[in-house]
């Protein structure tokens, strides 16, 4: 009797051991997991956050300013354009490199010109004509028109033509107004007045005779 009773304390207590060790081994273990993971944070969402972080710009050149606004709004970036920038403009170039990484978030500065207009026959012989004037002589924007007009092209082709290539103005005076020096000697206001009279606005004009020395 003694015997089994003390059989039966000696089974007891290695039991109680065993759970003890047990009880010590999965606390440590919890313990462990538990510093590995920040509470309400799994690894999968780690890895998202952090490809969020960084967004990699896409090539813009080439696109309409509506189209690059709307793609960069997909990837969480902002389009921004100069004023006056309208929405059916081309984008000519960007501030960010394509590929290059960027935070989320972020602003990519671009640059854009007008579309230009598909030319009708008659526009794209006035364009011609009016840049086969410019190559040997200078003009303002009405005497060109003028010009055109002259050679019995329309109002219609020769204003679109003249717009078409939009010449300096400025630099079309100094050059009038070096072509009426090589030819007679003028005041400064005489100049002047004589440049206005060949359609240069008073600031063209003025300009034109600063380059031409007076």
């Amino acid at each position: 009797m003694a015997d089994r009773t003390g059989g039966l304390t000696v089974v007891s207590s290695v039991a109680g051991a065993l759970l003890a060790i047990g009880g010590i081994a999965l606390a440590m273990g919890g313990g462990a997991e538990a510093a590995s993971e920040k509470p309400g944070t799994s690894p999968s969402q780690t890895v998202e956050e952090q490809a969020a972080a960084s967004v990699v710009v896409p090539e813009l050149t080439g696109r309409t300013v509506e189209r690059a606004r709307t793609q960069l709004k997909v990837l969480g970036l902002e389009l921004a354009a100069p004023d006056g920038v309208g929405n059916d403009w081309v984008i000519t170039g960007q501030t960010t490199a394509a590929g290059e990484k960027v935070d989320s978030g972020a602003t990519v500065t671009v640059a854009a010109e007008r579309p230009k207009p598909t030319l009708t026959l008659g526009h794209e012989q006035a364009v011609a004509k009016a840049r086969d004037y410019l190559s040997v002589m200078a003009f303002s924007r009405s005497g060109l028109i003028d010009q055109l007009e002259l050679n019995d092209f329309s109002t219609e082709d020769a204003t679109f033509a003249v717009d078409y290539i939009a010449p300096d103005w400025n630099a079309q005076a100094a050059l009038k107004a070096q072509s009426h020096l090589d030819v007679k000697p003028f005041s400064r206001q005489g100049l002047i007045d004589q440049l206005v009279f060949d359609g240069f606005s008073q600031a063209e004009a003025e300009f034109g005779v600063a380059q031409a020395g007076l």
